[in-house]
């Protein structure tokens, strides 16, 4: 996309930084991952800059990318424990998933089995593929 836009990201930007791309990229997640579709974030084109890797990974995940593309093999163990979920987002997941109730409280916050069941199976997923942080 970038190149179509005769565009070059440096290190320290994220693809969702600049306004074009990110109105498109937020269209096509929501067109596609609402229809059941995952989608993996681009490629960090600074393979040597491993914090900025990190923090285009965490990124990914905020905007709710499922894996990441990556260039150099030093990349897959970094991403393998950054997609780890957390064991507290696993078992509120698997209680959400689990629950006979419309509507109960989770550790201080209202869930809604309902509204919240696509996030926790997402999150489900994630820890059949990445694992769960110990």
């Amino acid at each position: 996309m970038l190149r179509q836009l005769k565009m070059r990201r440096k290190c320290e930007d994220s693809i969702f930084d600049f306004s074009v791309t990110s109105t498109v990229l937020g269209n096509f997640l929501a067109i596609f991952k609402s229809r059941g579709f995952e989608v993996s974030g681009g490629v960090y084109p600074c393979f040597k800059d491993v914090d900025g890797f990190k923090k285009d990974v965490l990124r990914d995940l905020k905007e709710g990318l499922f894996s990441k593309t990556i260039i150099h093999p030093s990349q897959i163990d970094i991403i393998n424990k950054l997609y780890k979920v957390t064991k507290e987002e696993y078992e509120e997941a698997q209680q959400i998933c689990e629950s006979a109730h419309a509507i109960f409280s989770q550790n201080g916050k209202m869930a809604e089995q309902t509204t919240m069941f696509p996030h926790a199976k997402y999150i489900t997923g994630r820890a059949e593929v990445y694992g769960v942080k110990q």
